[in-house]
Parts: C-alpha cells; sequence; structure tokens
C-alpha cells in the first residue's frame, strides 16, 4: 500500500511575541491539549466559544553548542506562535534522548487530565517528572519498587541465618529508551547505561499512590537488548521497531492485554537495517475508512541522518498456530544464569522451554510514504509475529 501525501512544508509562525527555540537534537516533542489564549474577549464569549487548542511541548534536548539543555518550549498550533512559559515547581535537571509522555486520566498527584510525564535522559536519574499543563508546574511524583518476595541464598560458612535478597523493580537511569501507555499503566523498554544496552520491560502504574514500578515478567522471545528505537502502542501490543544489527531486521511487540507475552517478526525482510534515533506513532484514519497503521520516521544511519517515512497498516493483523523455530536453549540458559536463578528453577525452565508452542501473527506491508518530494518505492516485504509460550 501507498499513501500519496502532498510533501513536506515549512510551518508558518507568528513573528509577533513568538519565541521559536533554537536548533536542539535529542528532544522530545508531545502535543497536548490546552485553554485556548483569547485577547480583547469577554468571559461569556469565552464560555460560548471554543475554549481549548492544541500544543507542542518541546522539553530538553543538546542545542547547537552540544551543551545539554532543560528548557521548555510551546507551540500554539492555533495561534501559530511559540512561547516559553513561566513554570512552577522545580524543573526537572538538564537533558537529551529522554521521553516525554501524555497520559490521560487519573494520576498519582496530579490531576484527572493531560499530563506529561518525562523519564530518564543523558545526564538524568531515574526520577520521574511531571508538568501538568493546566498550571504550567512541575513535580516530582512519588514513586516505589513493588514489592517482591526476598529469596533465600544458599547459607556461607560461618553465617548463623540463611542470607536473604530482593530484587529491585526500579528501572536504573537509562537513556535512548522508549515509552508508550496503555490502560493507565506507562511501560519502558531497553535503553541504555554506563554498561551498555539493557532489555528489560519496566511497567509504572500510574494511578497507584505512590506509583508503582515493576519489571515485567514476559513470556515468550524476548528481544535483544536495544537503545535508540521507537515504540507505539497497537492493537493492545506494544510494537517495537528497532534497526540494531542484533535484531537482524525482526520487528517485536509485547502483547499487553492478558499475560504479557513477546512476540517476534518470522520474516527479517526490514527496509531499515541499521536505524537509529527515529520516532514511531501509532494513528487512526477517521471513518468510513477506519485503518489503524504504524507511522515512522527519519532517524540515522551510520554518520547519516535520514528522512524515511513510512506506514505499517495493521488491519490484517491475525494470529494461526504454527510449530516455529525456538530459541536455542544456551542462550536461554545463558540469561537465566546472569539473573541469578537457582538451577532447580533453570531446570524448570528447560522443561517448559521444550515444549513451547508458537502462535504466528501476520503483519501487512511496511510501504514508504510517497510525498512531492519523495516519491514511492516499492513496499517492503510482510513481516509477521511470532510468539512462543
Amino acid at each position: 500500500m501507498v499513501v500519496a501525501m502532498k510533501g513536506w512544508s515549512p510551518v508558518a509562525t507568528t513573528a509577533v511575541e513568538s519565541t521559536p527555540p533554537g536548533k536542539l537534537v535529542g528532544a522530545t516533542l508531545s502535543c497536548m491539549e490546552v485553554e485556548l489564549h483569547t485577547k480583547n474577549a469577554d468571559k461569556e464569549a469565552q464560555d460560548s466559544a471554543q475554549t481549548t487548542q492544541y500544543a507542542l511541548f518541546l522539553f530538553g534536548g543538546d542545542d547547537a553548542d552540544g551543551k545539554q539543555t532543560n528548557a521548555l518550549h510551546v507551540f500554539y498550533l492555533q495561534e501559530k506562535r511559540w512561547v516559553v512559559p513561566r513554570t512552577l515547581g522545580s524543573a526537572p535537571a538538564r537533558r537529551s534522548r529522554h521521553t516525554a509522555t501524555v497520559v490521560s486520566g487519573e494520576v498519582s498527584g496530579g490531576s484527572k487530565g493531560q499530563l506529561l510525564l518525562v523519564f530518564g535522559g543523558v545526564g538524568a536519574s531515574n526520577a520521574m517528572s511531571m508538568l501538568d499543563p493546566a498550571t504550567m508546574e512541575w513535580s516530582l511524583p512519588p514513586t516505589r519498587s513493588k514489592e517482591v518476595k526476598a529469596t533465600k541464598s544458599k547459607k556461607k560458612k560461618g553465617s548463623k541465618d540463611d542470607a536473604t535478597s530482593a530484587s529491585t523493580q526500579l528501572p536504573c537511569p537509562r537513556f535512548g529508551h522508549s515509552a508508550a501507555t496503555f490502560e493507565q499503566t506507562l511501560y519502558v523498554f531497553g535503553g541504555q547505561d554506563h554498561k551498555g544496552p539493557l532489555g528489560e520491560l519496566y511497567a509504572l502504574k500510574l494511578p497507584e499512590s505512590p506509583m508503582e514500578w515493576s519489571c515485567c515478567e514476559v513470556g515468550g522471545y524476548p528481544p535483544p537488548p536495544a537503545a535508540n528505537h521507537a515504540c507505539a502502542v497497537v492493537r493492545d501490543h506494544l510494537l517495537l521497531i528497532c534497526g540494531d544489527d542484533s535484531w537482524e531486521g525482526h520487528l517485536w511487540a509485547a502483547r499487553l492485554r492478558g499475560p504479557l507475552t513477546w512476540f517476534r517478526s518470522a520474516v527479517s525482510e526490514f527496509p531499515l537495517l541499521g536505524v537509529q534515533r527515529h520516532s514511531a506513532a501509532a494513528f487512526v484514519t477517521p471513518r468510513p475508512h477506519r485503518r489503524e497503521e504504524v507511522l515512522v520516521f527519519g532517524g540515522v544511519i551510520g554518520r547519516d541522518i535520514v528522512d524515511i517515512f513510512m506506514t505499517l497498516d495493521t488491519r490484517t493483523w491475525e494470529e494461526t498456530e504454527a510449530v516455529l523455530p525456538q530459541e536455542r536453549w544456551k542462550e536461554v540458559e545463558a540469561r537465566l544464569k546472569a539473573k541469578g536463578l537457582e538451577e532447580h528453577e533453570i531446570n524448570q525452565h528447560k522443561t517448559d522451554w521444550q515444549v513451547r508452542a508458537a502462535t504466528r501473527c501476520q503483519l501487512p506491508h511496511l510501504s514508504r510514504i510517497s510525498s512531492a518530494s519523495h516519491p514511492a518505492s516499492h513496499p517492503a516485504s510482510p513481516a509477521s509475529l511470532i510468539r512462543t509460550k
């Protein structure tokens, strides 16, 4: 499928009372609904007319000199002007390559409207920052680790009692990760710390007070650790799009409804091999031609900045039972040993691994979007997703 578009063009801005940002890289851009600013209008006129508009919130990033910033710029779409708002509270530390996720509904420590959650980034801790666009106030919502049962370790010589330990459920500081929300839960995958790429999936329960972090136990074939990838929530799945060589052209997805389960694409013909720091977003076209798709744009391949614009139409996503290749046991065993599991626990995992079944999920074409400056290319080969129980 090829989607025709009119092409790219600069966004017009109002020169009067507009403060545009400078050059930035590694910043985040988030769209939120805010109060409409009206001038020379009485309150009755404001109450009877439109009262809200959409605005783009640009936060953080590295400036033209390579220095990290924590500046907040807001572009009001209807007014077509940039504003540096006066904020309250304690602003997040300077950072880049972080995530800024828009959440709606009830959130611990915040209002019931839309909120912006900023997490991670180069130079940042693992604390969560929250912005309320209605009041332009930053806050640090309290978070905690999910309580887990302590595990008994082997008795050491000279000790009186068996030692106990409990693994932390808090994500470490990271950058280059991805984040998205599903049913009042913020999911964070991967990223990188000072030791290298990360591969865990974390969940933050937003209505909890304080909000509760947990490291997800996900069945199936897990993706390799990855940073500088992109994600989007589509069809109750967290779809991960990564061009790293270790992914070998596959896509991965985590089923979020029911038991958490990893899927992996069976076909490794991915047109964006080597791409990093790209962006992805789920989009549903309005009726009558309702279509759910994932849009992917830009990124870096090697030292080249690319403006690739592609779409993945998910209407024909389907599942059929099949017997498919499994993850090799030595890979599973190495991962379990790295987690510190006991021998009997590893043996149980081996038994489960030996009897796994698989489910194939067929994905449609990933196609380049045509614009005036970028003619359409031939659609990429279809991808499919595998789940192992």
